[in-house]
């Protein structure tokens, strides 16, 4: 009924449990093209051409994002260009953001540059938003002028 092995094996669940997950670190000398998607925390300070989907993202001051970030959590110092989707977003006064922001909580350093909407979701509103691609893509038609679609 009580054996040691059960025993060792809880705690050894345990532990595990409460072990601190180490962020994903992408450099400044890393320039990446593509989408990111994890379940754990990613800490950039290079450059992503592509969307991010993550639970915490840190985005350092010289780091660059041209593409969607969605997650839990968002810190910006740094660049991004596109939709921001988070239930916590927080831009520091060094945060230069093209693009809308949906959040549940957000908070502004003075100094921070935003050119797009910000709209406040509920907390339902901002999860069913988490892993949606942005609605508007641009491309260029045969005859060289841009469309969106």
């Amino acid at each position: 009924m009580f054996s040691r092995n059960k025993g060792k094996t809880s705690a050894t669940a345990l532990e595990e449990k409460e072990k601190p997950k180490i962020p994903s670190i992408l450099s400044a000398d890393i320039r990446f093209k593509g989408d990111i998607m994890t379940d754990g925390d990613i800490q950039l300070d290079g450059v992503v051409d592509g969307d991010i989907s993550t639970r915490t993202l840190t985005v350092g001051a010289a780091a660059i994002v041209n593409g969607a970030i969605t997650g839990e959590t968002i810190r910006i110092s740094g660049t991004v260009n596109g939709t921001i989707t988070g239930m916590v977003v927080e831009l520091a006064a060094s945060a230069r953001v093209t693009g809308d922001i949906y959040h549940e909580s957000l908070a502004v350093e003075a100094g921070a540059h935003i050119n797009g909407l910000c709209k406040r979701n509920s907390p339902k509103d901002a999860q069913r938003e988490i892993g949606t691609r942005p609605s508007l893509v641009v491309t260029d038609s045969p005859e060289g002028e841009a469309t969106a679609s």
